[in-house]
């Protein structure tokens, strides 16, 4: 769940059946809804639990675990959009440097060069989510 202009936004993530990236499902929910789900007590949602059910969890089953904040600063960089995220989440703190951009192979000539530059190693990292739930083991 996120705040986006002072509403409740809840968003189930799954990997895109169509190739790379992430299929993303967003429900507005009330106030109150929000209220019940970040106490633990989770309601049937009307886009997101039909697809739950089809990856065989119940909404019933979810908990919450706690907050993540991110800030995110962005910029447009040679016809792309670079992204700095600032993570903070259960006492640790965390960036992570990505780039957007509508042809993959063009992003990763871009980012792959912009690394170079500045001499940064490119590494596979768990998503920020992935890291945020590490953090409650």
């Amino acid at each position: 769940m996120r705040v986006k202009q002072n509403q409740y936004q809840l968003t189930l993530k799954q990997p895109n059946p169509s190739g790379s990236g992430l299929l993303e499902t967003h429900q507005w929910l009330s106030e109150k809804e929000a209220g019940l789900w970040l106490s633990g007590k989770m309601t049937h949602v009307n886009e997101i639990t039909p697809l739950l059910e089809k990856l065989s969890v119940h909404w019933k089953e979810l908990r919450y675990g706690g907050k993540l904040q991110t800030t995110r600063k962005e910029t447009n960089y040679q016809e792309t959009i670079l992204v700095l995220d600032h993570s903070v989440y259960n006492g640790k703190e965390d960036f992570e440097l990505e780039l957007e951009a509508t042809d993959e192979q063009y992003g990763n000539q871009v980012f792959t060069e912009l690394l170079d530059a500045f001499q940064i190693e490119k590494r596979e990292t768990p998503s920020k989510i992935e890291r945020f739930y590490h953090t409650l083991e």
